[in-house]
């Protein structure tokens, strides 16, 4: 019907050119005369004006009526794809009723409920796993604390000192100086001159 009124638009429009050209064509004939034959013309042209009102009034017609069709046409489509919305919906509905009829609600609370006893297990563990071994985590900071500020800085400097000090300067891995003057050697124990020494028992030169 829609199509069919297009074409019928369609011919009344063209219908309503060629008047148009033809009036024209009299305008033009009624400037370049006169007298009788310029009534003639204007006659004539006032005819074709009567002929394309006419036409314009049925173009109106169709106009209106091609829009009330396209919008009858329009509203039937809404309605026709409500429709499928509706029975897609119905559709969905019962599957979904069918699919939770076979879902137990009590089940799935259960799975949640153990899940997240798992999950507390799971934070225990972790916190087990976190934790100190040899009970350092008895040790009080503030002991600590007051351990480092009861620290002499020279007594820290003579404990590194004494770290750093090889063993064999020590004054006991030090080998004993001989009591006995050199002089006394020669044995006999008669009455030679003693020399004088130093402290490591070497003769000093005079």
């Amino acid at each position: 019907m829609s199509e069919k009124m297009s074409k019928k638009s369609g011919a009344i429009d063209a219908k309503i050119a060629t008047l148009d050209k033809q009036i024209l064509e009299l305008k033009k004939k009624m400037k370049s005369s006169r007298g009788p034959a310029q009534k003639r013309y204007k006659q004539q042209a006032i005819q074709l004006l009567k002929r394309r009102r006419m036409y314009d009034n049925q173009a109106n017609l169709h106009a209106t009526q091609q829009f009330n069709i396209d919008q009858m046409s329009f509203t039937m489509d809404s309605i026709k794809d409500t429709q499928a919305t509706v029975a897609t919906m119905k559709e969905t509905a019962a599957t979904m009723k069918t699919q939770f009829k076979e879902m137990n609600i009590d089940e799935v609370e259960d799975v949640y409920d153990d899940l997240e006893d798992l999950m507390e297990d799971a934070s225990e563990i972790n916190e087990i796993m976190g934790r100190s071994m040899g009970n350092m985590d008895e040790i009080d900071d503030d002991e600590l604390e007051a351990e480092l500020e009861g620290l002499d800085e020279m007594d820290l400097m003579e404990d590194l000192a004494g770290e750093a000090t090889p063993s064999y300067l020590n004054e006991e891995s030090m080998p004993a100086i001989p009591a006995q003057d050199p002089g006394d050697a020669g044995g006999g124990g008669g009455g030679g001159i003693k020399e004088p020494v130093d402290e490591f028992g070497l003769p000093v030169s005079s």
